[in-house]
């Protein structure tokens, strides 16, 4: 603008104008979320990992199966059996094959939110020991949970399949051997639980880069923004446009970071119901630290910077 003398303008204005032109830039150019192909990358790697090891698991199960008379009915002690039978299988070296993988994810997300806010600030990330702290807790946190799949989900999956379609439909031990391959194949395919957990590992790698590069631009407060759409949940919706002190963020981080284990830290950012959360004001949220994503599983919430310090 001619005769504009952009220095008389307060750097915290400048700075608030900078970062809302990048985000309608955004919008106008309809620029995906980068962090969605991360979570995708992320599935497929779990998915492939499960699917290699289906033919030793089928391999062990019709062997089990096949140990005793053929035309006996599947029971509930076999099934116990086959359980204790295939978790090895799938558990030996699970961490080897997508533990590079998930630290590569937790990295990329969380440099992600460091460089957000700055880019339109034309500012690069000062790294600093936090968040050489911050990407280790964040990485050991996700390579504990993203270990513990067999308990969390494919355990009871299985079992529950061949509850279902084996041992209540009376199948004997040759037909429930003919038919694990199908039964199998299925499973591995399941992608509901790695998105789970894929989002919940990137996504709080993003905030947490997010709240470092708040303190790094000096701001004050931050507006949480949800993606409002028909998949927008209770929780997010309930969160949307509300505005929070980067003060108090910090100390949340902080507290997960000194988390002695991965429960204690699930423990301080827990994914509450809607209820819970849709009994609160601003000022509560903030006080029970329940405003930075995840909030629940397959969440797709921001924080974007609404203050500046001088």
């Amino acid at each position: 603008m001619r005769g504009t003398d952009f220095t008389s303008i307060p750097t915290r204005d400048l700075k608030r104008a900078l970062f809302a032109a990048d985000s309608i830039a955004h919008q106008i150019l309809r620029v995906d979320d980068p962090l969605r192909d991360v979570e995708e990358q992320l599935v497929e790697v779990f998915l492939e990992a499960i699917q290699s090891r289906n033919p030793e698991a089928i391999r062990r199960a019709r062997e089990l199966l096949e140990a005793g008379a053929l035309d006996d009915a599947v029971t509930g002690t076999d099934l116990t059996g086959l359980l204790d039978e295939l978790q090895p299988v799938y558990e030996k070296g699970w961490l080897d094959d997508v533990g590079r993988s998930v630290v590569s994810g937790v990295d990329v997300a969380y440099t992600l939110g460091r460089e957000a806010l700055l880019r339109p600030l034309l500012l690069q990330p000062s790294w600093n020991l936090v968040d050489d702290n911050a990407r280790d807790a964040l990485r050991a946190d996700s390579l504990y949970w993203v270990g513990n799949f067999w308990n969390a989900d494919l355990g009871g999956r299985i079992a529950a399949v061949i509850q279902r379609e084996v041992i209540e439909k009376g199948f004997s031990r040759r037909d429930a051997a003919r038919q694990l391959g199908g039964m199998f194949e299925e499973l591995g395919k399941s992608r509901a639980y790695w998105n789970v957990v894929a989002a919940a590992a990137t996504v709080r790698s993003r905030s947490f880069g997010t709240i470092e590069s708040f303190v790094q631009a000096n701001v004050e407060t931050f507006t949480f923004l949800a993606v409002m759409d028909a998949r927008t949940s209770r929780q997010c919706a309930h969160l949307h446009g509300r505005t929070f002190q980067v003060t108090r963020a910090v100390e949340v981080r902080n507290a997960f970071l000194l988390a002695d284990n991965p429960d204690q830290g699930k423990a301080i950012m827990p994914w509450r119901p809607p209820t819970e959360l849709e009994a609160m004001d601003t000022k509560a949220l903030e006080a029970a630290g329940a405003f930075i994503p995840p909030l629940h599983g397959n969440c797709r919430s921001q924080l974007v910077p609404e203050t500046f310090r001088e």
